[in-house]
């Protein structure tokens, strides 16, 4: 009970000191203890692909017209197109 007493007083000295918190992680744990630091890891950028979808929305019959696609751009060579069965759609 007075471990949990003297943590929960550090953390209320702390809390009404306005020190920053890496002031408190910097103190020296108790005799016995496990003290953890957390911190956050940066992680590298990643770039998700996703396909272009065939929408028909402006001819609904040429390739080249960005509005006939959802990003509203004409796919490159490297692009995923998706093409849905628009036939069997309703209007």
């Amino acid at each position: 009970m007075t471990v949990v007493r003297t943590r929960f007083a550090r953390a209320v000295a702390f809390l009404s000191s306005g020190r920053r918190r890496s002031e408190l992680a910097r103190r020296p744990a108790g005799r016995g203890s496990r003290r953890e630091l957390l911190g956050v890891e940066a992680l590298e950028q990643r770039l998700v692909l996703a396909p272009i979808t065939w929408t028909g929305k402006a001819d609904h019959v040429s390739w080249e017209a960005a509005d006939n696609w959802d990003l509203r751009r004409v796919p490159a060579s490297g692009d995923d197109v998706f093409i849905p069965d628009i036939a069997s759609a309703p209007n």
